[in-house]
């Protein structure tokens, strides 16, 4: 009986044990900033589906694209692109919580969570440099790009906001309607279409692999309650 019990023991301990740890290493990356990015442009990409007219919007998600300017040594990412007559729309999206604090010209904004207060880079800076790449990438004027930035969680803006900086899908859609006015002709839209749709198809693993890595050296360097994405 003895060397039952024993067995069991040990049996319970093979398979307690490492459930145990697993569940903890899947609620830290569950909590991990990058799953709760991902949720948010989830958020988002399903907003856009639902509320645009497939027959006049067309949407790219997750886009590299060759980076320009103070970056021009890598890649940059785009969350999400939204290809339209009327225009392209560059987005980018924040799934944070607290307050945020920040202005249109400001470097950095704050996120005040509690006791806790963080610092990151003014999105729409963040974005300018999106929207940079695309235009040098398609050789289109930056006078038809337009640059929106959505935060999808549950953070309060504190601070007076630019019109192009809004809180959730919906009123990310209602941005992009209130642009109305035809500013690309429908062939040089589709081209466009289909440009992007091609590079992003030829875009391969190893290029998402070294941009997140080349994100991860830029900011490895201790920074205490700040946080930076590009």
């Amino acid at each position: 009986m003895a060397s039952l019990v024993w067995s069991v023991v040990c049996l319970l301990a093979v398979v307690v044990i490492p459930m145990a740890v697993i569940v903890g290493l899947i609620g830290r990356h569950l909590r991990s900033a990058s799953v709760r990015g991902l949720r948010g442009e989830r958020m988002v990409a399903r907003a856009l589906r639902r509320s645009l007219d497939p027959e006049k919007y067309t949407i790219l998600h997750d886009l590299y694209l060759p980076a320009t300017g103070e970056m021009n040594n890598g890649t940059t990412q785009i969350d999400h692109l939204v290809v339209s007559q009327f225009g392209l729309f560059c987005i980018e999206t924040k799934n944070l919580s607290g307050a945020i604090y920040g202005r249109e010209r400001e470097a950095v904004w704050t996120q005040k969570v509690g006791r806790q207060t963080y610092r990151f880079q003014n999105p729409l800076r963040q974005n300018y440099l999106h929207a940079s790449a695309l235009a040098s990438f398609l050789r289109l004027s930056p006078s038809h790009i337009h640059s929106v930035v959505v935060f999808a969680g549950t953070a309060v803006l504190k601070t007076p906001m630019p019109p192009n900086v809004v809180r959730g899908g919906a009123a990310c859609v209602q941005y992009i309607k209130q642009f109305s006015e035809q500013a690309l002709p429908p062939n040089q839209a589709e081209s466009i279409c289909l440009a992007l749709t091609d590079h992003q198809t030829s875009t391969s693993p190893d290029v998402r692999r070294a941009h997140v890595a080349a994100l991860k050296r830029r900011h490895e360097a201790p920074r205490e309650a700040t946080r930076t994405e590009l």
